[in-house]
């Protein structure tokens, strides 16, 4: 008889008597007592038997038609899920391919050795996921003192050394400088652009924008071990890379352009013009759009330039149409002037102002009356005065708890985006430097004679 063998062994079992040579060893022993003809013996080193992601394992599968029976060491070398097991025994079985196991002792020629399979690959299953379970609780048990949870992937920055992670100084220079870069300003893609050039590690070669915000949210670096079971931090017994103020201002920075930024970002349709969106005619209200002619780009109002005649109502309208390139720099240069004299930011800064409803409770409190007159002389039902007083009640009590409105902008919060401005004007991409610009503007009004611009934290 014809047979094939296969063996497996993970990284954590390498070291629990199922080597790959002793495996063959086994398989080759039984096969010489039967006189079955071993042909080959396919073989998955490093691979989990969660899945059939295996490459020894398909190409098995792929040539199984060729032999009489596959011999394995154990059933769990085969696989670890029932499911994965069945439907590999299924194609097997398609083929003309017995499936023997040395230590359970069965064949699958028989109904017998069909059940018994069934039932061990569920005994296999359930021993993957109390390994799995004793792993987690291992990872977290040293976490809880403080200790990396140990793996192949040591942190960049580290060398894991005698169980306990130590700074590798020539990888943990290249954390400050993301750290450094991030809080003067300079956006993700310029930080990954400079990494990429100046720097290179034993992961990365920082290629990607992921990583940059990936090591720039790893609370590690300041000494914490997070736990990957529950979330919690632990304070590790490591030597931080970064101090605390340092993370949590880049923290603090993270949550702010995400807030500001990311609906900007994620718009399946992105301008291509830098105040597209933002800019509108003063005359008759509407939308500020890019004309093209004599080879030239402007800026101008919409419904006046329209080829649809029921858009271009308004005639009289007499706002002059700008250069593009002239009006984006007349912009900018007003964002760079403030970015430079935060005095004048705080003085622009408007106080909370809470509107005056007392013209609107007036006239609430007169309808109130009106419809307690009605019922009084019969013009209205019970059930109908109730509801509609009771509404009424409702936006009395709303206007009185109307608090004072905030700008859409703190102090803070501007001069941190002015100061982002001055590092995106120069080396952004067009839509980071709209992304800030719509941060900062609420809109810019088009006048026969000027450029008004109203600012998010007036």
């Amino acid at each position: 008889m014809n047979v094939a063998g296969y063996v497996r062994v993970s990284s954590e079992e390498q070291v629990e008597n199922y080597s790959i040579p002793q495996q063959k060893e086994m398989i080759e022993n039984y096969c010489k007592v039967r006189s079955w003809n071993l042909i080959k013996i396919y073989g998955d080193g490093g691979f989990t038997g969660a899945n059939t992601e295996r490459p020894a394992l398909n190409e098995f599968l792929d040539n199984a038609g060729a032999y009489d029976a596959v011999v394995v060491y154990k059933i769990d070398r085969f696989s670890r899920s029932q499911k994965d097991m069945l439907n590999m025994i299924e194609v097997l079985k398609e083929k003309g391919c017995k499936f023997v196991s040395i230590q359970e002792n069965f064949d699958t020629s028989t109904p017998l050795g069909m059940a018994m399979l069934g039932i061990l690959a569920a005994f296999a299953q359930l021993e993957r996921e109390q390994i799995k379970e004793r792993m987690s609780l291992g990872r977290k048990g040293r976490t809880q003192k403080g200790l990396w949870r140990a793996g192949s992937n040591v942190p960049t920055g580290y060398d894991y050394i005698d169980g306990h992670l130590v700074i590798r100084e020539d990888e943990a220079v290249q954390i400050r400088k993301i750290f450094e870069l991030f809080l003067k300003g300079w956006t993700i893609n310029a930080i990954k652009e400079y990494m990429h050039e100046n720097y290179t590690n034993r992961y990365s070669s920082w290629s990607h924008n992921g990583t940059i915000t990936t090591t720039l949210q790893n609370s590690l670096y300041i000494g914490k071990l997070p736990s990957k079971s529950d979330g919690t931090e632990y304070q590790g017994e490591h030597e931080p890379i970064i101090d605390d103020i340092t993370f949590y201002e880049a923290q603090r920075l993270l949550k702010f352009r995400r807030e500001h930024f990311s609906d900007i970002y994620n718009r399946p349709f992105k301008a291509t013009h830098l105040l597209s969106g933002i800019a509108y005619c003063s005359e008759c209200g509407g939308r500020i759009s890019v004309v093209s002619a004599h080879q030239y780009r402007y800026y101008g109002c919409h419904r006046k330039s329209s080829p649809d005649p029921r858009k271009r109502k308004v005639v009289k309208c007499k706002t002059p149409n700008y250069r593009v390139e002239v009006l984006d720099q007349l912009i900018i240069d007003e964002v760079l002037k403030l970015s430079y004299d935060p005095k004048a930011i705080k003085q622009r800064i408007r106080p909370r102002k809470k509107t005056d409803h007392s013209k609107a409770l007036k006239t609430l409190e007169k309808q109130k009356a009106r419809l307690i007159d009605l019922y009084s002389v019969g013009g209205i039902e019970l059930e109908d005065l109730t509801g509609r007083i009771d509404s009424i009640t409702k936006k009395i009590l709303s206007l009185k708890n109307d608090k004072p409105q905030d700008p859409d902008l703190s102090y803070t919060e501007a001069v941190d985006l002015f100061n982002n401005a001055r590092e995106i004007f120069e080396s952004g991409t067009t839509e980071e430097k709209r992304s800030i610009l719509m941060a900062l503007i609420k809109k810019i009004v088009i006048t026969e004679d000027s450029v008004e611009i109203y600012w998010r934290f007036e």
